[in-house]
């Protein structure tokens, strides 16, 4: 959800979810808010529609994050 400036005090803050596989979480801790936000959103979509376990879920969101946006690969360390 992006929340514009002028409206964020409408919404409460969000509370991150740690991914479950410990390399998904190094990467995506190193990801911009609105990045990580498209990561958890994308592993909700597919852990739901897909019906798969949520850390399978969590790695194709990251591939998916990494694959939509490959600037990032230069970032992580």
């Amino acid at each position: 959800m992006v929340v514009f400036p002028f409206l964020r005090h409408c919404f409460p803050e969000t509370t991150l979810i740690t991914p479950m596989d410990t390399l998904v979480a190094e990467i995506v801790d190193q990801l911009d808010d609105n990045l990580r936000e498209d990561f958890e959103e994308r592993a909700a979509i597919i852990e739901f529609d897909a019906n798969l376990p949520r850390a399978h879920a969590e790695c194709l969101a990251l591939l998916y994050v990494l694959r939509r946006y490959p600037f990032m690969l230069m970032k992580i360390r």
